[in-house]
């Protein structure tokens, strides 16, 4: 496993390759991780702990990420159909269901829907 300072610096790195802004230092990285209890089990794939965005939308920064799982975050990234998007609207407000249910009738993080009903969320 790298160096937590390599690790920050490969994201870093990846995050501009992408076009994602950047906006957390090192220390706020670190200090995400470590909170997290997670730092053991970050990498890719089934059961691995990654750095997440919230709806998988906007920049790299302490307020827009969390650390979830890999499958958390395949749930974020997945494409919304704009059918979808119109159902998950229609189910917010016409029904008492919440966001976080909403979410798992769709198989989405609370984030995503909470975006998709602001009008943030568009692909």
């Amino acid at each position: 496993m790298n160096s937590p300072k390599k690790s920050y610096l490969d994201q870093k790195y990846h995050s501009k390759d992408r076009d994602i802004p950047w906006l957390f230092s090192y220390e706020e990285w670190l200090e995400m991780w470590l909170i997290s209890g997670q730092w053991e089990n970050r990498g890719r794939g089934k059961g691995k702990y990654q750095m997440c965005r919230k709806g998988d939308i906007g920049a790299y920064s302490p307020r827009n990420c969390y650390i979830g799982t890999f499958e958390e975050n395949m749930r974020d990234t997945r494409i919304i159909s704009d059918e979808e998007s119109i159902e998950i609207i229609s189910l917010y407000k016409n029904t008492n269901y919440s966001q976080r249910v909403i979410g798992e009738m769709f198989g989405l993080h609370q984030s995503t829907v909470s975006r998709i009903i602001s009008g943030e969320r568009r692909k």
